[in-house]
């Protein structure tokens, strides 16, 4: 189902990717993606592929969390707040390290920080490009301070929470806001 969704939405995702990308090598006047390494299913390492939102002086192993410290551009602005710096993540969904519906995929440093079992919970299934941490705190808490929801989604996982979580980021992007993690259990029907 994540190859036949990444295929149908391709078109769309490849020429916005086109023309975004082109607007951050102007502005950034560097190369416009931004490649990671990631951790996925059974904690093996893929690449992950971003357009770039930041200046290439922001170090990539610097958290999300202290960018107070910098003042981001307009375009930093957009394309963060907008979530659209993560289309190019529909490519790992069609080649298979990723999944629509699942746990973030996580930088080494991040995965190192947890206990063991919350690692080995998590990493039975594909990350995903929306999932109950991206809905419940729309990045405004560290992975690591909330990994029962990825242990919850593990656990509960359906077709129908996966389809709701899918619909909740949606209205998340278009402009409500994120759910509380105390809420997503009953939002999801878990």
């Amino acid at each position: 189902m994540d190859i036949v969704c990444g295929l149908v939405v391709l078109p769309v995702v490849v020429v916005l990717t086109v023309l975004l990308s082109a607007v951050s090598a102007i502005v950034f006047r560097c190369n416009p993606f931004f490649v990671q390494s990631r951790r996925g299913v059974h904690e093996n390492e893929f690449r992950l592929v971003k357009i770039r939102s930041l200046p290439k002086t922001f170090h990539h192993r610097q958290g999300k969390h202290d960018m107070h410290h910098h003042e981001l551009g307009w375009w930093s602005n957009f394309l963060r707040k907008s979530h659209l710096d993560e289309l190019p993540q529909v490519l790992n969904i069609i080649a298979g390290s990723m999944s629509v519906v699942g746990p973030r995929p996580m930088i080494d440093e991040v995965v190192d920080t947890l206990e063991p079992d919350d690692r080995i919970i998590r990493s039975m299934v594909r990350p995903g490009l929306t999932g109950p941490w991206q809905i419940s705190t729309m990045g405004t808490e560290s992975l690591h301070d909330h990994p029962e929801l990825d242990n919850q989604y593990v656990e509960k996982a359906s077709l129908a929470s996966d389809i709701r979580i899918i619909l909740i980021t949606g209205a998340a992007v278009f402009g409500k806001k994120s759910l509380e993690p105390s809420r997503l259990e009953e939002r999801l029907g878990w």
